[in-house]
């Protein structure tokens, strides 16, 4: 994450890359805000501490070198919805841009909105992507997961920048508000420290490590090691390790994700494989506990479970390549 390194009378916020700056200040009683970036996609600036309960502003160069601003309230880690906020005004901007800006927008808030505060001390966060919109004049264009992102806090109820003109900025475009709706809300909230996307990751490690790694072993183990007097050993311990990592995955997304779950193949894959682990841990249990060592021929319970276990293992992977496709279609790339 990259933080925000350049700060000027506690009213200017920059990137210390030079691809981002937030200026802000209080106009009678209104807050202006200036946002300026060189990045060939989008910007963003939000009032909140993540994506959870904030209230952002994204921007991106329109089809005549000026620019369009998309407003949403987001409430949770999921793509937020554009113009669901209170109302901004949008201006031309006044403010002298960076040097290296490429891009520019600006607009005025109340101070004081339903669903955001300003204050001395505000909380806020700032992203870009690199990727361009589907569109560069529709404010509910889509654009892609950000390439960096920062938070901090930020006084803009300080004054007008002295050497600027103090008269009221001339209102060029006024994104309304539409209907507050929450929606469907995860089972659990993330702690306060767990930054936006951990969670995605986290899940994928543990997917792949419980079924692109661990099975290799217990299925080395079974079919080609049976001589071997540790073979058993190394079949139980590898699929112990593999229920235990898809466990976590699995609650990971499904507590702390925004409902409704299973509506993607990758979802659906997924969903079918822990069911059909459960169901083969609990048939090689009964297997174990049954197995008679003089058995004329192989019980059908024990080619059931062979032939379930190469299927949830391919189904596996497959899960595993969906969802790698699922987060590619997101926007961030897999590589």
């Amino acid at each position: 994450m990259l933080f925000l390194q350049s700060v000027l009378a506690q009213s200017q916020f920059c990137a210390g890359d030079n691809t981002f700056c937030v200026y802000g200040h209080q106009t009678n009683g209104n807050i202006v805000v200036h946002m300026y970036s060189n990045v060939p996609g989008w910007a963003s600036f939000g009032i909140g501490t993540g994506m959870r309960g904030t209230q952002m502003y994204t921007f991106w160069k329109n089809s005549t070198g000026g620019c369009t601003l998309a407003q949403a309230y987001s409430t949770a880690e999921v793509y937020p919805v554009p113009n669901s906020g209170d109302a901004v005004t949008q201006i031309a901007p006044y403010l002298p841009a960076p040097s290296w800006a490429t891009a520019s927008c600006a607009f005025v808030r109340p101070r004081q909105q339903s669903r955001s505060q300003v204050n001395g001390n505000t909380n806020f966060v700032w992203a870009y992507g690199n990727s361009a919109p589907s569109s560069a004049d529709q404010a509910t264009a889509r654009f892609t997961i950000h390439s960096r992102d920062g938070r901090g806090q930020a006084d803009f109820t300080t004054s007008q920048p002295s050497g600027q003109s103090t008269a009221a900025p001339k209102a060029t475009t006024t994104v309304a508000p539409s209907t507050y709706d929450d929606g469907p809300q995860p089972f659990m909230q993330y702690p306060s420290n767990w930054s936006d996307g951990y969670n995605i990751y986290l899940h994928g490690i543990l997917m792949f490590l419980a079924w692109g790694l661990f099975p290799f072993f217990g299925i080395y183990a079974a079919r080609f090691s049976k001589k071997s007097p540790v073979w058993f050993k190394i079949h139980i311990a590898s699929f112990t390790l593999t229920f235990l990592a898809t466990v976590a995955g699995f609650l990971l997304v499904f507590l702390f994700n925004t409902p409704p779950h299973f509506k993607s193949w990758h979802e659906i894959i997924g969903l079918i494989v822990c069911i059909g682990m459960v169901f083969q841990i609990v048939l090689g249990i009964y297997i174990d506990r049954t197995f008679d060592a003089e058995r004329g021929t192989i019980p059908i319970r024990d080619k059931i479970h062979w032939v379930l276990g190469r299927l949830l293992f391919f189904a596996g992977l497959v899960a595993i390549i969906t969802g790698m496709q699922q987060y590619n279609v997101n926007g961030e790339p897999v590589n």
